[in-house]
């Protein structure tokens, strides 16, 4: 397993869904499943309310999980 410091943004956030849909996430943080999927495969970078949303949905800072 490849250590927290050198995963990208989005193998953490794929990490943190475990085995949550995309479906789930986007619907319990009122975001689009794209822009979830978007997110996870480090496509685009997400707005401080979207790291906000995701890291209280999760549970994990943001500190953690975005960087």
């Amino acid at each position: 397993m490849t250590s927290a410091s050198t995963m990208s943004m989005g193998d953490k956030l794929r990490y943190a869904r475990g085995e949550r849909t995309l479906e789930e996430v986007a619907n319990a943080v009122k975001l689009t499943v794209a822009m979830i999927s978007r997110l996870e495969s480090d496509s685009v970078k997400p707005s401080y309310d979207t790291m906000r949303k995701l890291s209280q949905y999760y549970g994990i800072p943001v500190n953690n999980l975005f960087f």
